[in-house]
């Protein structure tokens, strides 16, 4: 599954021995010499200019004074905005704020985020966090500070986050520091940290030790990636903490000069496909787990260095496709540097239980994700056999992703609490429920998507869950076939352990309504209806529309939040000990489903579509003639 591992102790003895070239101005993470072209860059952007004023004029309205433990990372993104802002302007005002709310900051007793104490000894990704964007915001006023400012500003680093960070590190104290610890907090702790290793390497004998730490600690993230590229808390979880370690690459190439390239590693080479397949032609996210389904500013940032790095003109066409106005993304985004649509339409991440089939990249062409993976991974849902469909520039079958934090009340409690969300349960996401009842999380209950195949015209994904409902099933087997540019026929094959009662969950976007049997979904112009062949209506047909809000208090804010799951639910009146659902999915349909012709042949069926096709029965999945 990993990729061909790095000599980490040839890395480590080659950053203790090699020639360190000492920051030089705002070389830390833009080359200094294109300043001047960064500056018309952004001046010709539009907004960008504007907007950065704006909302630093905005900013010099508040104390740079204020600060507080819990706010720490916020406000150091404040402060680099604010040394942005200098950057472009040259504006004093905007310098000496940052230096405040700089200064400020370290004299912080700590940066540990209140809600992570419980379970860290030393260092949580807050600290580090907030020590990059300070070392970022640094490089950007080099010609502000003096030397003694420098100092000054390295021994209260040293205090908040460099010697913590060693502590944690050198005996691998942290839960995050293990060596085959998978999640996003390890690329991001070593990434951030070893970022501002390398601002402030002259100031710290034991720099050389802690950037070995750090990149011993993004190599073994890196190492772990599967040859797909992919990651298993998704896209946004990835992209956010793969750039922490990018931006380390990239410093430590300029410290090291070019001694040390981690932009060789070939993780870098393929991950960004995983973006790419994710991404949908109208610019959206197919977002599972704890994800948005759109792209901030890190994760534009992210593909675009990663593009960038690669020269990949296909992922470039994606870096652009989710522009953002920071002097990072206009860095790596050179107006120069090619671009081109995508050639793949199809992608499989077994290792992740991704799947991804699309008619094309135009902004309106159909795209389906497709979700069925192990459940004991940071993030996760439990939602196996999930799907999202966008079409039209639109969301028609959408995925609830991020719902917001709540610690203190269990929201990351794996063994139990978290499994009270609807948004994070199976009731939140298209795929069946038994008896009311949904799947099971931990590592004995996985999914996996058993394949991807495509043939003239169409594209199949087959999903096996049968483990993740113990007790409740012994077989379940959903087919996506999709035929282009518009049908989508789903089958599902179930086995239950003794009677049960079995619903089926369309999670939609828009507004849904009935037409008789038919159901039709409009949004923003786009629409699909959708067909329920099997099972029959013999003995009695249910459909139940569902609203459920939830409210609790959000960490961050304080405030309560109302997140909502809105489905269709489809269902036989009857108990059963098997089900077999067949429902056909048409985009831009006709509202009495005569797009297909579905008939019985004995104990089998057919299903016709208008432009010939026949689709049958292979078994437990499908089969087009």
């Amino acid at each position: 599954m990993a990729m061909t591992h790095f000599n980490i102790e040839e890395i480590k003895e080659t950053i203790a021995t090699c020639e360190l070239s000492f920051r030089q101005g705002r070389d830390l993470l833009i080359d200094p010499q294109g300043i001047d072209s960064l500056r018309a860059r952004a001046a010709d952007s539009g907004d960008m200019l504007p907007d950065l004023k704006q909302q630093c004029q905005a900013l010099l309205e508040k104390s740079p004074e204020a600060v507080s433990t819990f706010e720490s990372c916020g406000e150091s993104l404040e402060a680099e905005r604010m040394a942005a802002a200098y950057l472009f302007f040259e504006d004093t005002a905007y310098s000496e704020w940052a230096k405040k709310r700089i200064t400020a900051l370290i004299e912080l007793d700590t940066w540990l985020y209140p809600v992570h104490a419980s379970h860290i000894q030393h260092t949580d990704h807050t600290m580090t966090n907030t020590g990059s964007y300070i070392a970022r915001a640094h490089s950007l006023l080099a010609d502000v500070y003096s030397e003694d400012e420098n100092k000054t500003l390295a021994e209260g680093l040293r205090k908040n986050l460099f010697q913590p960070y060693l502590e944690s590190t050198r005996e691998r104290l942290e839960w995050w520091t293990k060596e085959q610890h998978e999640s996003n907090w390890k690329i991001m702790c070593h990434g951030e940290t070893g970022l501002m290793i390398c601002e402030f390497a002259e100031y710290w004998s034991e720099s050389r030790e802690a950037l070995g730490l750090a990149v011993e600690g993004v190599i073994e993230i890196f190492d772990m990636v599967p040859p797909e590229g992919d990651w298993p808390e998704g896209v946004c979880y990835w992209l956010a903490t793969v750039n922490m370690g990018l931006r380390l690459a990239e410093a430590l190439k300029r410290l090291t000069n070019g001694a040390v390239d981690l932009f060789e590693h070939p993780a870098l080479k393929v991950t960004g496909d995983f973006v790419m397949m994710l991404a949908t032609s109208a610019g959206r996210v197919f977002n599972v787990n704890d994800n948005h389904d759109y792209f901030m500013n890190m994760h534009s940032e992210g593909i675009a260095t990663l593009a960038s790095g690669m020269e990949r003109e296909d992922w470039m066409y994606i870096a652009r496709l989710f522009p953002t106005d920071t002097y990072l993304y206009l860095a790596a985004v050179n107006p120069e540097q090619t671009d081109k649509i995508p050639e793949r339409t199809t992608a499989l991440f077994p290792y992740s239980g991704m799947a991804t089939m699309r008619s094309g990249w135009n902004k309106t062409d159909t795209f389906i994700g497709v979700k069925c993976s192990a459940s004991d991974v940071p993030h996760s849902h439990l939602d196996a056999g999930t799907f999202c469909i966008e079409s039209g520039g639109q969301w028609l079958v959408r995925d609830e992703g991020y719902w917001p934090y709540a610690h203190a009340i269990g929201f990351f409690d794996n063994e139990d609490l978290r499994w009270n969300w609807d948004g994070l349960i199976s009731v939140g996401h298209s795929t069946l429920l038994f008896d009311g009842q949904g799947q099971t999380w931990g590592k004995d209950y996985p999914g996996h998507i058993e394949s991807l195949t495509s043939g003239d015209g169409w594209d199949m994904i087959i999903t096996e869950a049968t483990k993740t409902y113990p007790g409740l099933i012994t077989k379940f087997i959903r087919t996506f076939l999709f035929v282009h540019p518009g049908t989508i026929i789903i089958r599902d094959v179930v086995q239950c352990e003794g009677e049960r009662h079995a619903e089926w969950l369309l999670h939609y976007a828009g507004e849904i309504r009935s037409e008789g049997l038919v159901s039709v979904i409009e949004n923003n112009g786009a629409s699909m209806t959708i067909v329920p062949f099997l099972p029959d209506r013999e003995n009695g047909w249910r459909c139940n529309d569902v609203l459920s809000t939830s409210t609790y208090m959000e960490e961050i804010s304080q405030m309560d939040k109302s997140p909502t799951i809105r489905y269709r639910g489809f269902s036989p009146f009857r108990k059963a000990d098997s089900f077999e659902f067949l429902f056909g999915l048409q985009i831009d349909g006709k509202t009495d489903g005569s797009e297909f012709d579905f008939e019985t042949e004995g104990d089998s069926w057919v299903l016709k579509l208008n432009d010939q096709s026949v689709i049958r029965p292979d078994g437990d999945s499908l089969k087009m003639d």
